[in-house]
């Protein structure tokens, strides 16, 4: 079983892991982007991840784990 502290700290590897996603996410959106490739697969599921990195951090934000 894990102490407080430990389930803090995996929750604090969680927030960061999905924090550093969406900036990974966002940057290869970007990138196809520049190259006119917003109608491509490729954009349309890093859209999808970038929307569900936005509704993870926002529910961390909720419950004040942000």
């Amino acid at each position: 079983m894990q102490t407080e502290a430990e389930r803090l700290e995996a929750f604090e590897r969680v927030l960061q892991a999905v924090r550093d996603s969406q900036t990974d996410t966002v940057r290869k959106m970007e990138e196809l982007r520049a190259q006119g490739r917003t109608g491509s697969a490729t954009f349309r599921q890093l859209m999808g991840k970038k929307i569900n990195n936005e509704n993870m951090l926002s529910l961390f934000k909720l419950y004040g784990i942000e």
